[in-house]
């Protein structure tokens, strides 16, 4: 079952970060795979409740999309709180962290079809270290989470 998942997600990260020259992936679709679990299904009830409430005198300001360049650095903190936590080896977090650099090197430098075969090149890495067992099953969903919200920031620019 595990497989799957790992198979999943990388799917969907190949997906997301596919370019826009006529290969598959220039949709949602690889939303599908975040947002299906991170938000949750509203039910009857909570329809109704959010119908009838009342609306603020205030408009809710309008968040914005983070940057690539937000989301790498995220990413990159997310690995190095894994290792300090012990949730990932220290070699395994250099090597991730390696490679987010250089992502967000190309993203810098507004490259961003090499920072999408850069970020192919960490989601492929972070399947084989799952595959291997040294990336647990939380932080592996943290990583591919974080991986794919990225790549699919990168599709938009």
């Amino acid at each position: 079952m595990t497989g799957a998942a790992v198979a999943l997600v990388v799917a969907g990260v190949m997906v997301a970060v596919a370019g826009d020259d006529g290969e598959a992936g220039s949709g949602p679709s690889a939303a599908v795979a975040t947002t299906a679990a991170q938000e949750p299904v509203p039910t009857e009830e909570t329809v109704t409740d959010e119908a009838s409430a009342t609306p603020s005198t205030s408009p809710s300001p309008a968040r914005r999309a983070p940057r690539p360049a937000e989301l790498v650095t995220q990413l990159r903190t997310t690995v190095d709180g894994l290792v300090r936590q012990g949730q990932l080896p220290r070699k395994t977090g250099r090597e991730l962290d390696r490679r987010l650099r250089e992502v967000g090197q190309r993203v810098a430098d507004g490259d961003l079809d090499k920072a999408r075969e850069e970020l192919r090149e960490f989601a492929d890495k972070l399947a084989d270290l799952r595959r291997e067992g040294k990336v647990g099953e939380g932080a592996y969903g943290l990583l591919s989470a974080g991986t794919t919200q990225l790549a699919q920031a990168m599709q938009t620019r």
